[in-house]
């Protein structure tokens, strides 16, 4: 008989041991749920963060549309052009990335050929382009990214 309550005992244990290891593996995968949930979270506060960084640089990195077309009336009249038509050119420029006119890429011409498609632009009155021209000209005698070139097809 003793036997029968020794085998008892240790069927009791073993299940008690089953759902003690059953409710251990709950709490395990609970926990690693809640962990999972944390980094998620984690990751999109610094994914916001990040993103709001960028905008609020972007929008304090900009100046006003009405800047921009002074400085470019500016630049018009240091290349020849009268006041009255270097603010007529720069009043057509748009800074809205839409609105990026493409045009042949300046990489690997000479000044004096980016030269003449500027003053091509101009003869044919597209401002919009000879503005764009000659923001890409400047950009790239900093050595800056032109921001509408297109890229040379190979």
């Amino acid at each position: 008989m003793n036997y029968w309550k020794l085998l008892v005992a240790v069927v009791s244990l073993g299940a008690c041991g089953v759902v003690v290891g059953q409710e251990a593996s709950n709490q395990g995968m609970a926990a690693q749920r809640a962990l999972d949930e944390a980094n998620r979270r984690a990751v999109m506060s610094r994914e916001e963060s990040f993103r709001f960084g960028n905008d609020q640089a972007w929008k304090s990195g900009m100046i006003s549309l009405a800047t921009a077309r002074k400085s470019l009336a500016k630049e018009w009249e240091k290349l020849g052009l009268s006041p009255e038509m270097a603010t007529t050119v720069a009043n057509t420029y748009r800074a809205d990335s839409s609105s990026l006119l493409s045009h042949p890429p300046l990489e690997g011409r000479s000044d004096k050929e980016v030269s003449g498609m500027i003053q091509q632009a101009l003869v044919s009155k597209n401002y919009r382009m000879a503005n764009q021209l000659l923001i890409d000209f400047e950009r790239k005698k900093l050595h800056a990214e032109p921001v509408s070139s297109k890229p040379p097809s190979h």
